[in-house]
């Protein structure tokens, strides 16, 4: 069930940690260069890490993978940035930990934390890469065949795509959901409620395995006339999905 869609955008920093310095892979990142995005080093270490960033606030990160991995044993964490450390990220991530087995463009969604607040990182040349940053920062390694690289990468921003014009001035306070086909039980599904003028969001919840759910937002997205809903999926079951569902929004005005 979606409504309206988001459109790719430019990442606006791609960075390369190693360990002992940090290379921008930002002209890589934004290009379709087979292999110029080197994600990891080719033995990692623990705490190398990959960040991608923006000047405002994304839901998604689209990695295109030009080289798979293979036999690649190592953990890794997605992670932003509260203010004053680097957190979990919870989210929908088909990149697999940036560790992906197969080529081809893979989607890392989620709901925009409330507190991801702007980060300075400075590169090896001594540049500053301001934005909200997600990176993916390795737990632990221990062998690989091949690590995987990437060609180019694009950022889901929330003020980029087409939607639905909303009439008149109102706020959506949250929504009934109802499902013929049921997900598994492995986790809920989250959608992100967009007003793509203003660039803001609100996540609203379906419950996994549940045929009717409700939801409330704790704070009711506001809409004027004229501004453009997008509602866009941002983390699912991973197994047996919701399928035939109905989504009535409760909207104030």
């Amino acid at each position: 069930m979606l409504i309206g869609a988001l459109t790719d955008q430019a990442v606006g920093h791609a960075l390369a940690e190693d360990g002992t310095e940090i290379t921008d892979e930002t002209a890589a990142a934004n290009n379709a260069t087979t292999n110029d995005m080197t994600l990891w080093p080719s033995t990692p270490e623990e705490d190398d890490a990959y960040y991608i960033g923006a000047s405002a606030k994304f839901c998604g990160v689209v990695i295109n993978f030009t080289t798979a991995a293979s036999n690649l044993v190592m953990t890794t964490a997605l992670e932003y940035w509260d203010g004053e450390d680097w957190v979990a990220l919870a989210a929908e991530d088909n990149t697999a930990g940036l560790r992906s087995t197969a080529t081809g463009s893979k989607l890392c969604s989620f709901v925009p934390p409330a507190d991801w607040r702007v980060t300075t990182i400075t590169d090896k040349d001594e540049a500053d890469h301001e934005g909200y940053f997600v990176r993916w920062r390795c737990t632990e390694y221990t062998s690989q065949t091949a690590v995987p690289k990437a060609g180019q990468a694009w950022v889901l921003d929330l003020t980029h795509g087409a939607g639905l014009y909303m009439p008149g001035n109102c706020s959506i306070a949250g929504a009934d959901f109802t499902a013929a086909t049921l997900s598994a039980t492995n986790g809920d599904t989250v959608f992100l409620v967009i007003n793509l003028t203003k660039g803001t969001c609100a996540a609203l919840t379906y419950t996994k395995a549940l045929a009717i759910d409700h939801d409330v937002l704790a704070v009711p997205l506001k809409f004027a006339a004229g501004d453009q809903l997008v509602i866009k999926q941002v983390m699912e079951d991973g197994s047996t999905e919701y399928a035939n569902v109905n989504a009535v929004l409760k909207l104030e005005v």
